[in-house]
């Protein structure tokens, strides 16, 4: 019965920006005042002092503004043992925003995911799965070996309770079960799929 809310942001802020890089663009702007309306950029125009009236600004005139980046692959879990709540920090400091576990046990993945969404803890947006569905024999701790297509059903079905932002399979996983995996998660969840090796699992979708 724990509920939790997303953190909102509000108000107007305004970055005044030495140059930016849009990552669309090849050529760097330079001098812009970069307006954001809540979460969402509302719009990059020329610097103008007239623009800092009644808003709160940030002096970034010496600095250069990209978009944020993405990890694609932290197993948040794992590397907390050794980092905590420092990393979400870590992250954001090095311009990450963003961040994909294929990997970790579940239940502390979403508290996690939660906490962060929530502005409870601070950090980058995480996005995650839970623990990797893997064959008979296991490398990892945070995988589950599946045995039986009784079984996967079961994995599946917590995957999509849970709510996955992704399903991983590793390299014991039966080949021929990925195109189950692979139809559910984009069939019945809207979400990614991946494995360890690029083949068969690329051509089964």
């Amino acid at each position: 019965g724990l509920t939790w809310t997303q953190d909102v942001a509000r108000g107007r802020t305004l970055v005044h920006a030495g140059a930016l890089w849009d990552g669309a663009h090849e050529a760097v702007r330079h001098d812009v005042d970069i307006l954001v309306e809540g979460a969402r950029i509302a719009s990059i125009a020329p610097h103008s002092d007239a623009a800092h009236a009644g808003v709160a600004v940030i002096d970034a005139s010496g600095l250069t503004v990209t978009p944020g980046l993405f990890e694609m692959h932290n197993h948040q879990q794992m590397r907390s043992k050794l980092l905590g709540d420092r990393q979400g920090r870590m992250w954001l400091a090095f311009g990450v925003t963003s961040t994909r576990s294929p990997g970790d046990p579940v239940y502390r993945a979403i508290e996690d995911r939660e906490s962060l969404a929530s502005g409870a803890r601070i950090g980058q947006r995480l996005f995650t799965t839970g623990e990797m569905l893997e064959g008979s024999r296991l490398m990892w701790a945070f995988s589950h070996p599946v045995e039986s297509k009784d079984q996967l059903a079961i994995e599946l079905s917590r995957a999509k309770d849970l709510e996955y932002d992704l399903i991983k399979t590793y390299m014991r996983f039966p080949s021929d079960w990925q195109i189950e995996v692979a139809d559910f998660g984009h069939k019945a969840m809207g979400v990614s799929t991946t494995s360890h090796f690029i083949f068969p699992g690329v051509s089964h979708g």
